[in-house]
């Protein structure tokens, strides 16, 4: 069991912006200001279900359904695919999981907390499926993108289709400046400004190749206010833009009966922290696990690129 503490992930975008983004005026600020009135919306819905498929090269490798129950400062995803829980209440966030059903639960992770937002950076699909505003399906949240210190407007254009386009760059943030990102967002001001489009690339150091995400969402309306009903990410190899991932996630607001409030306690899956756990005391090393994240990441698809360069000589030879 890895035990994670004092994790900080940033979702909900600060009124402090890069020089840059400032330059730009009300078009960014406008955008800026409406995304945080709809995570907050967001974060006032006391149930999310979702569902989320991946493909990587052709291959189906996995569906993963979740129900999100949210109350104040908490909340409970429940996984019945892998029989997993996420738990966060009283400023802990605890993953527990049963081999098997009617099996007894394990405790798998835990870690300090300093807001319900605040879980492992290497949950990223997990992050998706419970927050669906905030996050892309992979790299990093709007939110942290806007207050990175590298983040720069390039350009803010309202287009015929009446979407408003920004043309950003920005180091990709958890990296300390050492990845760097581009891309186009579009957003609709007709639907609060909710991000319907957008195109990222990701710049990779040799031998790492680059990628790209193009991704679109459809929004439905909730009363006064916009929900992400489904989005849907294809990843590409920037230099040849050949698909390797495809990702898909469909998202239900109805309305379903709160769980009990023993339910965000340990104590009713029978298991407990470590006697000998002392948070307090330790740190979370965001560059050490986050590179070591990264660097996993970035193996993967240069053994995927390298493969495919040595298929093409087999068959150009």
């Amino acid at each position: 069991m890895i035990i994670y503490n004092k994790l900080y992930l940033i979702i909900v975008i600060l009124p402090v912006l890069s020089s840059g983004a400032r330059a730009q005026g009300s078009g960014v600020d406008a955008i800026i200001e409406q995304h945080r009135k709809n995570c907050e919306y967001e974060s006032s819905l006391t149930h999310i279900s979702a569902t989320s498929s991946m493909v990587i090269n052709g291959k189906n490798l996995q569906v993963k359904k979740c129900d999100t129950f949210r109350g104040p400062g908490r909340f409970l995803v429940v996984n019945n695919i892998d029989l997993m829980k996420a738990i966060y209440n009283n400023g802990m966030y605890s993953v527990v999981k049963q081999e098997k059903e009617a099996s007894s639960y394990v405790l798998m992770s835990m870690s300090k907390s300093v807001s319900v937002e605040d879980f492992s950076e290497a949950e990223l699909v997990r992050r998706k499926l419970i927050f669906p505003i905030s996050q892309f399906s992979t790299g990093a949240s709007l939110g942290q993108i806007f207050t990175s210190d590298g983040f720069k407007a390039q350009q803010v254009v309202t287009g015929d289709n009446g979407l408003v386009t920004v043309d950003f760059e920005s180091s990709l943030p958890g990296t300390g400046g050492q990845r760097a990102i581009n891309g186009r967002l579009a957003f609709n001001p007709k639907q609060q400004y909710h991000l319907v489009q957008y195109e990222i690339n990701y710049i990779g150091k040799s031998p790492a190749p680059s990628t790209t995400d193009k991704g679109t969402r459809t929004l439905l309306q909730r009363g006064d206010n916009y929900v992400v009903s489904q989005e849907k990410v294809d990843s590409f190899f920037t230099k040849d833009q050949k698909l390797f991932q495809s990702m898909n996630f469909e998202y239900g607001y109805e309305t379903k009966p709160p769980v009990a409030d023993e339910q965000y306690e340990l104590s009713f899956y029978g298991v407990t922290p470590p006697a000998d756990t002392v948070y307090e005391d330790r740190k979370f090393n965001w560059q050490l696990w986050g590179g070591l994240g990264a660097a996993l990441i970035m193996a993967s698809l240069v053994l995927v690129y390298i493969a495919r360069g040595r298929k093409r000589s087999n068959l150009e030879g």
